[in-house]
């Protein structure tokens, strides 16, 4: 559940309210998009149309169901889009109107979101080594990058893995489970 910070509401036509739920559930509700829509600047529009729907309309949420209620509009919104786009694309109907598929998409979006939330907090140096690493730069191309020696990045990523292990905890399987699953 989302803390935020001075607001008490939780209708969507309080601007304030608005605001935060959208800079602090964006990304994670995009990539959860994109797994059913396999388009990233579609998935884009598609949480851009629920976030509007939702301002027009002054939703009313409450805050414990908000992220439950969040996605579950991106998934209605994302089927619709589908069902248009179906004669142009192909979708998998088992795979589209599978359970287990959108709790597992949700699951791993949830844990990227976590990821980079806890990149965000590393130092400047370490950031930057991780999220190049993520583009599969190499150590050394790391270093290279950067201007550092092997040595440095190689402590840099010891350091950020260990504090992700750390918050991760059980959930560090999973998300190495999600990227072998993806790849």
């Amino acid at each position: 559940m989302a803390v935020f910070k001075n607001i008490k509401s939780d209708n969507f036509g309080d601007k304030s309210f608005f605001k935060q739920t959208f800079h602090h559930h964006y990304r994670a509700l995009r990539l959860f998009a994109n797994k059913y829509l396999r388009d990233m600047d579609l998935a884009h529009d598609v949480v851009h149309e629920v976030f509007i729907y939702l301002w027009n309309n002054k939703v009313v949420v409450e805050q414990e169901t908000l992220k439950q209620y969040l996605y579950k509009c991106v998934y209605n919104k994302c089927i619709r889009t589908i069902q248009q786009k179906k004669d142009s694309q192909e979708f998998s109907d088992d795979l589209l109107n599978s359970e287990s598929f959108y709790k597992y998409s949700q699951m791993e979006v949830d844990i990227h979101h976590r990821l980079y939330e806890i990149i965000n907090q590393l130092s400047p140096k370490t950031k930057e080594v991780i999220l190049l690493s993520l583009k599969d730069y190499s150590v050394e191309s790391v270093a290279k990058e950067l201007n550092i020696s092997v040595n440095t990045v190689k402590d840099h990523k010891k350091k950020a893995y260990k504090l992700i292990k750390k918050d991760f905890r059980f959930g560090f399987l999973l998300l190495q489970m999600s990227f072998l699953m993806r790849n």
